[in-house]
């Protein structure tokens, strides 16, 4: 169990999209588009927390969320798992929503985030990305999945259409364990 030493459990989160140390840097999120970075399940558990960091803040709205993968070989974003609800995007600081969501392991989820304004968040650079999708020719693009998604309630199936986009940074979007 490695999020234990002992019978102590730490307060860890773990980011989605992001297999090495990278550097911190923040994204100006566009209104209604649905960006979704990869999350590999490695041992599976039980998850309670998911959450991103807003920098800079705008009077509106963002919802985050988990989306199966279609399958082992389709990578493409599939089944609703679970909808954080609206979180507010006004004031700076960490937006979190409470879950009780079980990951199967060695399965790969879609960390989802969508806002109906501009909101500044916090981001990692794309050197440090998983990059599910192949290098590019530089070494330093990371890719994502966007769509045009009007804000509101995550649609129940990822919605087609979603365009594999090349970027410097990824949005950070982590979660814990609870066991």
């Amino acid at each position: 169990y490695f999020r234990q030493v002992g019978t102590s459990p730490y307060e860890k989160y773990y980011p989605a999209g992001i297999h090495t140390v990278p550097s911190s840097t923040t994204i100006v999120l566009p209104a209604n588009v649905l960006f979704a970075v990869d999350y590999k399940s490695w041992r599976g558990g039980t998850l309670d927390r998911l959450r991103f960091n807003v920098t800079v803040g705008v009077s509106g709205s963002a919802r985050i969320g988990i989306y199966k993968a279609t399958s082992d070989i389709n990578l493409y974003p599939s089944s609703l798992v679970v909808d954080s609800g609206i979180l507010n995007t006004l004031a700076a600081g960490i937006k979190s929503a409470v879950i009780d969501v079980k990951l199967a392991p060695n399965k790969l989820y879609w960390f989802v985030i969508v806002a109906d304004a501009a909101p500044t968040i916090s981001a990692f650079s794309a050197s440090g990305s998983s990059n599910i999708w192949g290098l590019s020719s530089t070494f330093t693009t990371a890719y994502l999945l966007n769509v045009a998604q009007v804000f509101g309630a995550l649609p129940s199936t990822f919605p087609i259409g979603g365009v594999i986009i090349s970027s410097s940074v990824i949005p950070a979007i982590d979660c814990r364990y609870s066991a």
